[in-house]
């Protein structure tokens, strides 16, 4: 039944049904909310406030933003962009304990590099296994710095596609591709002016130059194709299996 409405929601819910909907996943969040709550005061009574804290999530919900219900459909905003939450011990240097809120968007691969940097733990690679893709933050966080400013990449398969999102500064370009041979399907957004995501600029050729999509369309391919390339190395139980399905998910095989 799930896979179903994310795939094909006929009838639309009602209005009532759709605030039904949303009620019930609020109160899941408020329910959480609490559990977290118990389970930090417990921790805190146990080891004071020497702990490292951090809370994230792997994905938002939709609820007919862009047409359906649940997750793992898509990658638009109200499905990637989720919280960071960091608390480090008391311990830790004056910078890193002054509460504040930074609204730059952050990479969840950069969360590993930063919690083992502030531990002084070295990653320890082993070939034929890939390198950790993100970078610590740890460093800006110190010193209270703007983040150097990096592309974004999203991306998830499923429901018979691969999609793909990537962020340029104020500029997301997604790209849907089908394993059916069914065309590719492009979206283009600024979310200074559309933080909803909800006007596509693909067709605007106006918008196209003044966010010079070719360059971004270019970057996107470029960054897709060292991903493949990185998984390439990986010594896979199924190496063949393993990037036909990379090249499948840039499009290039069906």
């Amino acid at each position: 039944t799930r896979n179903r409405l994310r795939k094909n929601i006929h009838p639309q819910p009602s209005a009532g049904q759709l605030k039904r909907l949303t009620h019930r996943y609020k109160h899941e969040i408020l329910a959480m909310d609490q559990d977290v709550g118990r389970l930090l005061a417990a921790w805190k009574k146990q080891f004071g406030d020497e702990g490292l804290i951090l809370l994230t999530s792997d994905h938002g919900e939709e609820f007919l933003d862009h047409g359906r219900l649940s997750h793992s459909h898509s990658v638009h905003r109200e499905l990637v962009h989720v919280p960071l939450l960091m608390q480090f011990p008391q311990n830790a240097e004056d910078a890193l304990n002054v509460p504040r809120v930074i609204d730059e968007p952050l990479h969840q691969i950069d969360i590993l590099p930063t919690m083992l940097d502030y531990l002084q733990i070295k990653e320890h690679h082993q070939p034929p296994y890939p390198k950790m893709q993100g970078v610590s933050i740890l460093d800006a966080l110190k010193k209270n710095e703007a983040f150097v400013p990096r592309p974004m990449v999203s991306s998830h398969s499923r429901l018979g596609k691969r999609t793909y999102r990537y962020r340029q500064g104020e500029h997301v370009y997604i790209k849907d591709m089908y394993y059916d041979g069914r065309p590719t399907e492009k979206y283009l957004y600024f979310l200074k002016q559309d933080p909803r995501e909800q006007k596509n600029l693909i067709g605007d050729k106006e918008a196209l130059q003044a966010s010079d999509f070719k360059t971004l369309s270019s970057a996107f391919e470029k960054r897709a194709r060292a991903l493949v390339q990185m998984g390439k190395g990986f010594d896979a139980a199924d190496e063949e299996s393993a990037n036909i399905e990379s090249l499948r998910a840039l499009g290039y095989v069906h």
